[in-house]
């Protein structure tokens, strides 16, 4: 439909033909008659409706308003932009960049047209689609070195993203030879130190940026090429310097690695087991070192380098010399409390002199026999307790009840260290008896660092032929026992002297085995041909004094330049030094009189030996 305004205008003209028309007719003379025609002045400004740059708009996106043809060409503009028909406060300019608040919702804008004199015009364009989620600008993903090593600490250098997002993360990943990925769980830092487990695997990395409003968008680096880890080419064993003794300061020196580590540490090692806190490049030597094998172990690390460590030869550290005080004792036992009279004492009593002798002769390890571990006297340990409380470190090799009877080793901790220790029980045995065994040891003298076997056993008193066996058995046996082919010290009660026959078979037969007795005793000679300890103390009494009080009733000698015997043996390797052999007896020499509680049936034996 036309407008009045454009209606009024077309009448208007017709009139004015009419008139002109009439003037040439009557021959009008004087133009003044008529007036000349005039256009209608405009009263409003005009314009099309306005048009949105993108109709299905996104977040983040800037969008504009063009606003077609208005008249007049002087008018000015104004714009504000619309939610869902909800003016958007400040949104009043050409343009309008979508916020994630936008999302979902649909825009429009209007446009309002306005010039001097004239009425203004609003006109408004049709509403957007519904806001969608925007873009991220992709910015590439670089690894600041695509040629990693082991320990490097790799990181991921990612460009500008525009918008910058709410939410950045990162997953580092492992590629194989043929192009098989795998996460690298626990890689989700911006930085990767590389671990030699990726050792020939290519690496990258992925970031995914998130924001409200936006796609979650990710970009991934390209692939480094293959870690690698690099070996030392020097790995020099460290050499101990310094003297190896108690206090001295031994020191490590390392060498010279190729390349130059960036570290090195130290562990010194006590015959193979770590010493808590020695992690410095110097030790100094304590008691417990004595005998042991002292190394140091160097550990040197570099980045991108393998950890190598290497570890030094040994030194034993050695105190002053010292012999080796080694003993045998039937303790009786306590089975025999029952019967205990006269001479003869309870066990709660002789044992304070047992403890006494022991200590006295400053024993390293003594064979023990008849030392029960029953409910109402725990006899060995009992011993070992009374020995400690005394002053000593003493240990059972065994203290197990069941293993070796009554026929127990125990040795003075601060001297020697026990390495390994068994029993075996003889084949030949009496029935109905008590079962026999050799009982065994290996120590190392802490002293001097030397090691020696010790053996200790109670052969069969009840037959000639299972005491005869069994001692051929010992024989045989400690050889095969022995598999360090170590010095030998063999003790124990044999229920034999030598005065008895098959002693004439098996002293030699242990002298030919490598080990002989100390006293170097022959059947029946008495002295024997040289004697081999170069000193003999009480060595005309009897080991087996049967409590007897008089030590004439049991010696077989009364002339004290003679040689005793007795059931109680001590042999020693063939090559050993024997410093002294003894009967441990403490006797008035004017009576021949046992001085106070005799301690047992047997007296000790006793015998210092060089290794």
């Amino acid at each position: 439909m036309r407008s009045p305004l454009v209606r009024r205008s077309r009448g208007r003209s017709l009139g004015l033909a009419i008139a002109w028309t009439l003037a040439l007719v009557l021959g009008a003379t004087t133009a003044s008659a008529v007036s000349a025609p005039q256009a209608a002045a405009a009263t409003a400004v005009s314009g099309s409706r306005p048009k949105i740059s993108d109709k299905t708009p996104r977040v983040g996106q800037t969008l504009s308003v063009s606003r077609g043809t208005w008249t007049p060409s002087s008018a000015t503009f104004s714009y504000q932009w619309y939610l869902d028909s909800v003016a958007i406060e400040g949104a009043d300019a050409s343009t309008y960049t979508v916020l994630p608040t936008d999302l979902g919702h649909r825009l429009k804008v209007s446009v309002t047209g306005q010039a001097e004199g004239l009425t203004s015009l609003k006109r408004t364009s049709y509403s957007t689609y519904k806001v969608a989620r925007g873009y991220f600008t992709k910015p590439p993903l670089t690894i600041d070195d695509t040629t990693p090593v082991v320990d490097q600490v790799l990181t991921a250098t990612v460009g500008t993203w525009k918008p910058s997002p709410e939410r950045v993360s990162y997953q580092w990943y492992k590629v194989s030879s043929s192009g098989k990925t795998y996460k690298l769980y626990g890689a989700t830092a911006p930085t990767y130190t590389v671990p030699a487990a990726v050792k020939g695997y290519q690496l990258k990395v992925k970031i995914w940026a998130s924001a409200t409003g936006y796609y979650t968008r990710s970009v991934t680096s390209a692939r480094t090429s293959k870690v690698v880890q690099h070996s030392f080419s020097s790995k020099p064993a460290p050499l101990i310097t310094g003297t190896a003794s108690l206090g001295s300061t031994l020191s490590a020196d390392p060498g010279t690695w190729v390349p130059v580590a960036d570290k090195l540490a130290y562990q010194w090692k006590r015959s193979g087991s770590v010493i808590s806190g020695a992690t410095g490049s110097t030790y100094t030597v304590t008691d417990a070192d004595l005998g042991a094998r002292i190394t140091v172990t160097v550990t040197a690390t570099r980045s991108g380098y393998a950890t190598a460590a290497v570890t030094s030869a040994a030194v034993t550290p050695l105190g002053p010399s010292s012999d080796l005080h080694v003993g045998t004792f039937n303790l009786s036992g306590m089975n025999n409390d029952s019967k205990a009279s006269g001479d003869q004492a309870v066990w709660a009593k002789r044992m304070p002199r047992v403890v006494a002798q022991i200590l006295g002769e400053q024993s390293d390890v003594v064979g023990l026999q008849e030392a029960y571990q029953g409910t109402t006297y725990p006899q060995y340990t009992q011993l070992r307790d009374a020995l400690n409380d005394a002053g000593g470190t003493y240990q059972v090799t065994d203290l197990d009840k069941t293993t070796s009877a009554a026929t127990r080793i125990i040795y003075n901790t601060s001297t020697v260290k026990l390495l390994t220790h068994g029993a075996y029980a003889y084949n030949a045995q009496t029935a109905g008896k008590t079962t026999r065994y050799l009982v065994w040891a290996t120590f190392r003298q802490l002293s001097n660092g030397k090691e020696f076997f010790f053996a200790d056993t109670h052969l069969d008193p009840y037959t000639v032929a299972s005491k005869e066996a069994e001692w051929w058995e010992l024989v045989k046996k400690i050889p095969q026992l022995n598999t360090g082919n170590l010095p030998v010290v063999s003790v124990g009660d044999f229920n034999a002297s030598k005065f008895t026959s098959y002693t004439a078979q098996l002293l030699p037969a242990m002298k030919a085995a490598g080990f002989g007795d100390v006293m170097n005793q022959e059947y029946t000679v008495n002295p024997p041909k040289g004697i081999r300890a170069e000193n003999v103390v009480n060595g005309w009494i009897n080991s087996f004094n049967d409590f007897r009080r008089d030590v004439t009733q049991y010696a077989y000698e009364t002339r004290r330049d003679k040689i005793g015997n007795g059931i109680d043996w001590i042999f020693a390797t063939n090559s050993l030094r024997v410093k002294q052999w003894k009967v441990v007896i403490d006797f008035n020499p004017t009576t021949l009189q046992i001085n106070g509680v005799i301690p047992s049936d047997h007296n000790m034996i006793s015998a210092i030996i060089v290794l």
